[in-house]
């Protein structure tokens, strides 16, 4: 089984910059590199073949701890998705904006250093839904929590459910919930029948929240149907790590 890490990927270019730093050398952007440390979490997270296409040389004992590790090939794609908590690359490249890159350059970047993402009014969400479901994916429990995912208005809950559908991944997992109503439960178990349904109560919370293997907590400060809905309200959410002294959401 892989080992997430609390860490996230360099694109190349920034990989070089950051070497640079480690290095001793004076040939790196002293502003690049604080933006790159706002993101350092538990060190960025590469691999073998990241070091050769880079041209950096790679110590010995950490060449052969990423080969134990099973850091060897990945593309940088594949290493975000499959080995760190995160999920996305940092990048200063212009052209490249959509998941999973992050542009430490751009003003206009919705997912920053919490790691948070932030959507205007008519702000396309597409991006956060892909973040939230690469988080999702893999996992063996949910727990999603929303006190108005059994709002009735027709509109709403086509928006609820075919986000839902895009989050919850298509594998053996388990989802608590606590408002969700049958025809939701009904529609998302067609979708995929290996996801189950256990129905809880949890405390009354202000926010929405997704819960990750008891991990992962994805915050969201406006409704699920508002993640699909580019005209509604404004959208932030907020991921961290947790453990048991932090965890606010339990099914167990």
């Amino acid at each position: 089984m892989k080992t997430l890490r609390n860490g996230v990927v360099l694109s190349n270019e920034l990989f070089i910059e950051y070497q640079n730093y480690l290095s001793g050398s004076a040939d790196y952007s002293r502003d690049l590199l604080k933006k790159i440390l706002s993101f350092h979490f538990d060190g960025f997270v590469s691999n073998v073949k990241q070091y050769q296409d880079c041209g950096v040389i790679i110590p010995k004992d950490i060449e052969s701890a990423m080969r134990q590790s099973g850091l060897v090939d990945q593309t940088l794609g594949d290493l975000a998705r499959d080995y760190t908590i995160y999920k996305i690359i940092l990048t200063n490249n212009p052209d490249k904006h959509n998941f999973p890159y992050v542009n430490i350059n751009d003003k206009e970047e919705n997912v920053s250093v919490s790691v948070t993402g932030c959507f205007k009014v008519a702000e396309r969400r597409s991006k956060a839904v892909e973040h939230i479901a690469a988080l999702c994916s893999g996992a063996k429990e949910l727990i999603i929590y929303d006190k108005y995912l059994n709002n009735t208005d027709r509109g709403v809950l086509d928006r609820i459910e075919s986000v839902l559908d895009r989050i919850i991944p298509q594998t053996t997992v388990k989802v608590f919930y606590d408002t969700l109503l049958t025809r939701s439960i009904k529609y998302l178990s067609n979708a995929c029948q290996h996801r189950s349904f256990e129905k809880k109560n949890f405390p009354d919370l202000h926010d929405r929240y997704i819960v990750i293997d008891k991990r992962i907590e994805v915050m969201l400060s406006s409704g699920f149907d508002h993640l699909s809905f580019d005209n509604g309200k404004e959208l932030t959410y907020v991921i961290r790590s947790i453990n048991k002294k932090t965890l606010r959401l339990s099914a167990r």
